[in-house]
């Protein structure tokens, strides 16, 4: 009985994810997203018209790239300062330090993770991610990260410092992605979540199998994704290949027991259940972190940057295909002849081809036609078009580097980069405020799962690195801020810092050893080295004074120095980084 009946709760909850997948398509369908996310993708590629008719066959396609160019140009812009994740304690009685000693080792641990995000064979890293998100965000106008804990990654030096199991990180596409309640922004008070995918059947039955042995031999290939399959290289698959849709189910539900929060977690194909947990992760927290570009009212999904570009874009390519279509009627006009006079065979487009004329005296035969002449506002026109976008969208040449005149210095240029990013602060903030989920995220993960300590490589400003252990389990009941700084700005903002240091070097600001210091370690590496080298030569000449003090006190007391002491060169102590044989013989 226990047996059928757990056959018949899984049908049960195979039925209900389907259903639940189902309405979420509708829901995009209804919404319009398919055919709009499809739109967008295509304008990416440069894919921007129709396709031919026998209406249209003569009709010149150009396409100049606005759309895409700004897209980049503000998916560079937010990510132009590289974000680091860092630890506050929180509820921490202030007179201890050993919580402001592990918010410092938590926060270098993040740095390790953003570095080291993928599978055994695989290198991901965070501002992939972030790249990979931002750009998702900005073109459908939503982008998710999905972070999960994945026991086949290990590491370390077997029988010393090896591990086992680590975060995992990849990129949702918005396609694929259901929350239960499309009418709630955050992530971690949806109801469920669903996330679809299409693998090979083989590898879907190679990895399940250890799941549900009798369930995966049962399964067919589908020649088809459905609804969900919108771009248009999707739809074109390659053979011998076998895929299946599969279906991710999360749902958080309250423990009827305890009372608190359990993630479970469920996937379904065709009907069965290929995998069942009753409670994926202790912490319960959706591994999904979502950025919306620009916030609808009470959606979970985001407004893009392109459905504010992909009109004008049109309008430009239709412009510019009327100059293009006039300039190839100007250049090469119609022909017109009488039949009867000349042999249209004669007539070709070569150069220099004779062309027998039979008209009777005074009579025409062949000319062009002549088109009308094109006027000059569609080039204003176009021209405005494009200037509007740009306007509009907040992208300035500023970003790039460009300014309005050459004489501009670091400094003129970096307030031309400020006043033009005013229009990406809110967007900034969105994404910084994701950053942080993804910090909470990591920070649970790394209380459940990091059991047993691991040695954490730490590298320094100065690229000097250090090992630290840590355990997760050790902090399980410490609170902790996450918050979100930027990191490394840029080059103009170094051309600013570099500017500045020159001038306080130049007024006797600072020092020599102090510029040294204050330099950042990727504009000259090697700034520390000659410090170090520095210091050591100081070390070398106060050793060198003592030696000579001492020197000069024996020959007070006993007259002439032991032989072999007397230096034969003067000492000039301002002498740095000399060899101690050059001065003492």
């Amino acid at each position: 009985m226990a047996e059928k009946k757990e056959k018949i709760d899984r049908k049960k909850l195979a039925d209900k994810i389907k259903q639940r997948f189902l309405a979420g398509v509708a829901y995009k369908r209804q919404q319009g997203f398919y055919e709009k996310w499809e739109e967008y993708e295509r304008f990416w590629n440069a894919e921007q018209w129709p396709e031919v008719t026998p209406d249209t066959e003569t009709l010149p396609r150009p396409v100049t790239n606005h759309f895409a160019s700004i897209i980049e140009r503000k998916v560079s812009a937010l990510l132009m300062e590289t974000p680091e994740i860092y630890f506050e304690p929180k509820d921490c009685d202030p007179e201890t330090t050993d919580a402001d000693e592990a918010a410092d080792l938590l926060t270098k641990v993040a740095k390790q993770q953003a570095e080291n995000l993928g599978g055994n064979d695989e290198d991901v890293t965070l501002e992939e991610l972030n790249e990979e998100v931002a750009r998702s965000a900005a073109l459908f106008g939503t982008g998710v990260w999905c972070f999960t804990w994945d026991n086949s990654v290990t590491g370390g030096i077997p029988g010393n410092t090896a591990w086992v199991g680590n975060i995992v990180g990849q990129e949702i596409d918005p396609t694929n992605f259901f929350p239960g309640n499309p009418t709630d922004p955050r992530i971690q008070t949806q109801p469920w979540i669903i996330v679809a995918e299409r693998r090979p059947l083989q590898e879907v039955k190679d990895f399940y199998r250890q799941y549900a042995p009798d369930v995966v031999d049962l399964l067919q290939p589908e020649r088809t994704a459905g609804d969900t399959q919108v771009y248009e290289h999707e739809k074109v698959e390659q053979e011998m290949v076998d895929p299946v849709n599969i279906l991710h189910h999360f749902e958080r539900v309250i423990d009827s027991e305890t009372g608190k929060k359990k993630l479970g977690y469920a996937v379904e194909c065709q009907g069965h259940v290929l995998r069942y947990e009753e409670e994926l992760y202790k912490h319960s927290l959706y591994p999904f972190v979502a950025f919306r570009w620009y916030p609808r009212k009470k959606s979970a999904w985001g407004k893009p940057e392109s459905a504010d570009l992909i009109s004008n874009q049109k309008e430009i390519n239709r412009v510019d295909a009327i100059m293009l279509l006039s300039g190839y009627t100007t250049g090469m006009p119609h022909i017109r002849y009488k039949d009867q006079f000349v042999d249209a065979r004669d007539i070709t487009n070569d150069p220099g081809t004779l062309i027998k004329d039979n008209s009777p005296l005074g009579a025409w035969a062949v000319d062009y036609m002549n088109p009308p002449p094109m006027p000059a506002y569609p080039a204003n026109m176009r021209d405005k078009l494009a200037a509007e976008m740009k306007d509009v969208s907040g992208t300035h040449e500023a970003w790039s580097g460009k300014a309005p005149s050459a004489d501009l210095n670091a400094s003129a240029i970096i307030a031309l980069q400020e006043a033009a990013g005013i229009p990406m602060r809110q967007i900034q903030k969105r994404f910084y405020r994701a950053l942080r989920e993804i910090g909470v995220l990591w920070l649970a993960f790394w209380k459940e799962f990091y059991t047993e300590a691991r040695l954490i490589k730490i590298t320094g400003p100065d690229n000097q690195v250090s090992y630290a252990w840590f355990r997760g389990t050790d902090y399980a009941d410490m609170k902790f801020d996450v918050k979100v700084k930027a990191g490394a700005a840029s080059p103009y903002s170094r051309a600013l810092l570099m500017a500045n240091l020159d001038k306080m070097l130049d007024k006797g600001v600072i020092n020599q050893e102090e510029y040294l210091e204050m330099l950042p370690a990727d504009v000259f590496p090697k700034a520390q080295q000659i410090l170090q080298k520095r210091q050591q030569a100081q070390q070398q000449a106060i050793a060198m004074q003592q030696m000579m003090a001492q020197l000069g006190a024996a020959q007070q007391q006993g007259g002439q120095a032991a032989p072999g002491m007397q230096p034969s060169v003067p000492f000039n102590p301002e002498v740095l980084g000399a060899p101690v044989n050059n001065l003492v013989r």
